[in-house]
């Protein structure tokens, strides 16, 4: 796959999705959101990709929305405002929706709409240099990229409004305390630590993974009952896969399973 602003590597079942705009710091200009956008779409409709890291070149997660672009969306009309920002906005969020679990390597900065990137992945790995935050007031501007919804998830609403009244940039350790990100690591190993958990995650079944993601997002407002009815749901189509029928081969055998997928 071939972009300007953002480059796709496939290692096996692991895609590396890389943000290149060195210049902004990773900002997310309209180029470079077309660009992701695209790659998104790609690997939803790609079955063989198992997990999915998503990492900023240049020492720097993103920075956030684009200035130049904000300023030039004060001169649109609503409607032109409203319809870009759902397009941008909910494209990014498709991260969410995808079968293959994501994983979000944040060195540096990750901030406002990049803080938002790296919420809707699925886990975050960060460096120990990353800092982490949400300034949209700091311009007047009311949060997006849903945030208001990704940061009540991850740490609950009186800290979310926190972070977001107080604009404040938080260090690794305080966001991995928070729970915004899952481990910190050594600033030179973000990427590489990422990619070595896509592959434990490209490791494991497909069947029963594709249906965990969408039931642990789906358990945040469902009620006991719903959440029993939908693992049977999920296990009776493990019982019926090839894959289950593998693994209790490699069990017996003494080896690990390879699993297919089906």
């Amino acid at each position: 796959m071939g972009y300007e602003r953002v480059q796709v590597n496939t290692d096996g079942p692991v895609t590396t999705v890389v943000l290149r705009e060195p210049s902004k710091r990773n900002a997310l200009t309209p180029a470079l959101i077309d660009d992701l956008l695209a790659a998104i779409d790609a690997l939803a409709s790609d079955e063989q990709v198992r997990a999915v890291v998503i990492w900023g070149a240049g020492g720097v997660f993103s920075s956030g929305g684009d200035l130049d672009h904000l300023s030039e969306m004060t001169g649109w009309d609503a409607v032109s405002i409203a319809s870009w920002s759902r397009r941008f906005y909910e494209g990014v969020l498709r991260l969410r929706t995808l079968a293959a679990p994501t994983i979000a390597a944040i060195n540096g900065y990750a901030v406002g709409a990049g803080l938002g990137l790296a919420l809707a992945c699925d886990l975050r790995i960060a460096g120990e240099d990353a800092r982490l935050g949400a300034p949209f007031l700091s311009l007047g501007l009311y949060p997006g990229m849903g945030l208001s919804y990704l940061l009540t998830q991850a740490v609950g609403p009186a800290r979310a409004l926190e972070l977001l009244i107080t604009r404040q940039m938080l260090d690794a350790v305080t966001a991995e305390r928070l729970g915004l990100v899952n481990r910190v690591v050594s600033a030179d190993r973000v990427l590489e630590e990422a990619q070595h958990l896509a592959r434990v995650v490209a490791a494991g079944p497909p069947v029963p993974l594709r249906r965990l993601k969408r039931g642990i997002y789906d358990a945040t407002r469902m009620d006991l009952p719903a959440v029993l009815d939908y693992e049977i749901d999920a296990q009776v189509a493990c019982y019926h896969s090839a894959d289950l029928r593998e693994a209790l081969a490699a069990v017996r055998a003494r080896r690990s399973p390879e699993f297919q997928g089906r």
